[in-house]
Order: structure tokens, then sequence, then C-alpha cells
């Protein structure tokens, strides 16, 4: 078993290099200290503010604008978080609280560094409860999902 080793940006680019050709290559774009990646039913961020916590958190493209629409999206985040494991799910004020979106992390102390097998579990584990939680919310309230598909 190998050593944890420190978190960087660096490792984290070559990690993600290392992902060519599979199912999780995908291509992040650095922007403001972190890595973007757009979705169809969202953006993917990866902090890289923090030397002691690796975060992936995600903000849903769909804005609620209704009472009805605000409603169904707080239940959800409250289900998220009552019951799963991950990721942490929040409700995303927009224009002085008129319209909201939903966001979704998940967080890996870091302080002590990770093997190339937490971070590798903790990406792909972080994207699929993200992009779960994304999928379940087109679903929900499909009047929100306003985007085209690819």
């Amino acid at each position: 078993m190998s050593d944890p080793t420190p978190v960087n940006a660096q490792r984290l680019q070559n990690f993600l290099g290392s992902l060519a050709g599979s199912d999780f290559d995908l291509e992040f774009q650095e922007y403001e200290n972190e890595l973007v990646y757009p979705t169809q039913s969202g953006i993917i961020f990866i902090n890289l503010n923090n030397d002691n916590v690796l975060q992936i958190r995600g903000q849903w493209r769909g804005i609620a604008t209704d009472d009805d629409s605000f409603s169904t999206l707080v239940s959800m985040v409250q289900e998220c978080n009552n019951y799963r494991s991950g990721p942490k799910a929040y409700m995303l004020p927009m224009d002085n609280n008129q319209r909201f979106s939903v966001g979704a992390e998940v967080n890996l102390v870091v302080s002590q560094g990770a093997t190339e097998c937490q971070l590798g579990t903790f990406y792909e584990t972080a994207l699929t409860m993200i992009m779960g939680l994304f999928q379940e919310l087109d679903m929900a309230v499909p009047n929100l999902v306003t985007w085209k598909e690819n």
C-alpha cells in the first residue's frame, strides 16, 4: 500500500491526465483557481483553494422562479441530505433570493495527503453522486429543464 502524498494543483492535473480514455476523462478547464467542466445538467467544479480539503461541487442548471418549483427543490435537497451519504445538497439563491438553483458538494480531507486509490475513488464517487442528483432533479422538475440535449 502506498503512502499518502500531498494533493496540490499539479498532482490533481496529473491525476486527471491519467484518466485519458476512461469514462471519467473530462476536459476540465481552469477558471479562477478552480477546474470547471460543464455537463448537460450542470457545471462541475474542483476547488483548488484549500490545501486541507479537496472539494468537488456542482451547480445544477435548473432555476426555480415560482413557489411550486422552489418547494420541490427544497424537498429534494432535504431528502438528499437526510437519506443519502452524499452529496451534501443545498439551495443556491440568485438575484436577491428571487430565483434558486441547487448546489451539491463532496469533500475529502487531504491535510495529510491522499493515496492514488483514495484520489481515484473520491473523484469517481463524487462525480457519480453529484450527477445522479442532477439527473433526479431533471426528472422531478422537468419544467425547469430548459436546455437542449447535445
